[in-house]
C-alpha cells in the first residue's frame, strides 16, 4: 500500500490509539540477556544500546528506568519522507505541555508520552486532527485520477470536490465455517433461514407495506477462502455508490486497500482492511439493484 505524505490528509486522519501497558526507556548494560520479543524499539548509541520495553520487564531484569511512557500509535500510514508531519503533532503536544518521544516505523509513527499525560495527549492529537480536517476540508477532497501521475502518489495537489457518498447500505454478511454444511443446516432448522444450494440466501428489501424496493442483502456461509488476509470468522459487504472513487480516497487517507475486481454481471467489488485486520468488502451494484 502507498503511504501518504500529503500533510493535511495525514493530520486529519491520524487516528491516534493508545496501546495498553506501561513502557520503559532503559540503557541496556553490557551482558544483559533480553529476549528480543520483549523489545518494542531500540537504538544503538555510542554509549551503548537503548531499548523500550514493557515496564514490568525492566523491573524484572532490575534495569534502571529512565522514562516511563504511554505508547500512542498513529494509525494513518505515513511516508517516511513526509515533510512537516512529526513537527505538527509534536508542536501540538508541546503547546499542551506534553513531551513526546517519536519512533518512526515503516508504516506508522509511534509516540511515547509521559504515562500520566496519556489522556491529555490523545485529546491534543484529536483536536489537531479535527482542526486540520475542518480548516482544510480534507474529507470533501478527492483526487482527479485523470489529472494525476499514477506514479506520483500523494505528491500531486488534491482538488476540491463536493463530499462523495461512501457506504450507502449493507450488501451482505459472510461467515467462515469449519463445517459449512452443518452450520447452514443449523440456521435453516433453528432460525428458519431459507438457505439455497449456493450456500446462502438474499433478503429482499421492502417498504413499510412489504412492497419490494429493488435491493437485497446477501447472507451466506462458506469456507472463508476469500477472507484472506483477514482472520475474522466473518466478512461484511457494504454497498457503495462509486467504488473506484472510494478506493482512491481510502488509499489517499492511508487505509490498507487490498484489491479490486473488474466489472461483472454482479457489479464491481473492492476490499480494504480495517485497523484490526478485518477484511471488508465494498460492492458497487449494477444499475437498478
Amino acid at each position: 500500500m502507498r503511504p501518504g505524505n500529503e500533510l493535511q490528509v495525514l493530520l486529519a486522519h491520524m487516528r491516534p490509539e493508545l496501546e495498553p501497558g506501561r513502557y520503559a526507556f532503559v540503557a541496556l548494560p553490557p551482558g544483559t540477556v533480553l529476549d528480543p520479543a520483549h523489545v518494542v524499539a531500540s537504538i544503538r548509541e555510542p554509549e551503548g544500546l537503548s531499548v523500550v520495553v514493557e515496564e514490568r520487564i525492566a523491573r524484572e531484569l532490575g534495569l534502571q528506568v529512565a522514562f516511563t511512557a504511554a505508547w500512542i500509535t498513529l494509525r494513518v500510514q505515513s511516508d517516511l519522507a513526509a515533510v512537516g508531519f512529526t513537527a505538527a503533532f509534536s508542536r501540538a503536544l508541546g503547546q499542551a505541555g506534553i513531551s513526546c518521544n517519536v519512533v518512526a516505523g515503516v508504516r506508522h509513527d509511534h509516540l511515547f508520552v509521559p504515562f500520566d499525560q496519556a489522556r491529555q495527549a490523545l485529546d491534543a492529537l484529536d483536536d489537531l486532527s479535527r482542526s486540520a480536517g475542518a480548516a482544510n476540508r480534507v474529507e470533501p477532497f478527492r483526487p482527479h485520477r485523470a489529472d494525476r501521475d499514477p506514479d506520483a502518489g500523494a505528491h500531486q495537489e488534491l482538488r476540491q470536490e463536493p463530499a462523495m457518498d461512501r457506504v450507502t447500505g449493507l450488501g451482505g454478511i459472510f461467515f467462515r465455517a469449519r463445517d459449512p454444511e452443518a452450520l447452514r443446516a443449523w440456521y435453516r432448522t433453528h432460525l428458519g433461514i431459507d438457505v439455497q444450494s449456493w450456500g446462502g440466501t438474499a433478503f429482499r428489501w421492502v417498504d413499510g407495506n412489504d412492497v419490494p424496493i429493488g435491493g437485497t442483502t446477501v447472507w451466506s456461509i462458506g469456507g472463508g477462502e476469500s477472507f484472506a488476509p483477514g482472520t475474522a470468522s466473518f466478512m461484511v459487504n457494504y454497498r457503495v455508490a462509486d467504488l473506484d472513487g472510494l478506493l482512491a480516497l481510502l488509499r489517499e487517507e492511508g487505509c490498507e486497500v487490498i484489491d479490486a475486481s473488474g466489472p461483472s454481471e454482479f457489479g464491481k467489488f473492492g476490499w480494504v482492511l480495517d485497523p484490526e485486520g478485518n477484511k471488508i468488502e465494498l460492492w458497487q451494484p449494477p444499475e437498478g439493484r
